[in-house]
């Protein structure tokens, strides 16, 4: 029995310090999936020089992809100039844009879970940032990588982006990013 609750420990220890990785969309997730991988899955890109982003026209949605550098962490690590996007860069967010709105429940996020209290439900909204303009509300949640905005016919664009826990292990792996090169 000893022997037992100490496995049930270090099992439960495991769990807690496991790591907390963005959400994937079709496969392809935040400082992970390679340019080369996301030109496999989805094609040839468009360039967006406006929000430094690329973007893929498919049938039901536009996805916008943001890059970051593979080879250094920090602010700087996001590419400002899409021409400039290696094969080897990596995702650092993706924005699904349904040409049709989406209902909330199609997001994974509905008001209330079958089996969940009424507390439950107010601690799990309170652990997203919401904002909140008319109509229109942005809720994301960075432990998670995952968020989305809503009109007032339904959910106009869902996010995946790398979560809190990722971008510290991945500041503490990499050295920081040179503002210059990050630039090119």
């Amino acid at each position: 029995m000893k022997h037992y609750s100490k496995l049930l420990f270090c099992l439960s220890l495991f769990f807690l310090a496991a790591p907390c990785f963005a959400e994937s969309w079709r496969g392809i997730t935040p400082l992970q999936t390679t340019r080369a991988e996301v030109l496999q899955i989805l094609g040839a890109p468009q360039q967006n020089n406006a929000d430094q982003s690329e973007y893929f026209e498919l049938d039901e949605q536009t996805i916008i992809i943001r890059w970051a550098r593979a080879d250094c962490a920090g602010q700087d690590r996001i590419i400002a100039k899409p021409e400039s996007v290696a094969p080897e860069s990596l995702v650092y967010q993706i924005t699904v844009k349904p040409k049709k709105p989406l209902e909330l429940i199609e997001v994974g996020e509905p008001d209330k879970r079958p089996d969940e209290s009424k507390d439950a439900t107010s601690r799990r909204w309170l652990a997203n940032d919401v904002e909140c303009f008319g109509d229109n509300c942005t809720v994301t949640n960075s432990r998670k990588g995952f968020g989305y905005s809503t009109g007032k016919d339904g959910v106009v664009a869902v996010y995946y982006f790398p979560a809190d826990a990722e971008n510290k292990r991945r500041n503490a792996q990499y050295k920081p990013c040179s503002p210059v090169a990050a630039q090119k």
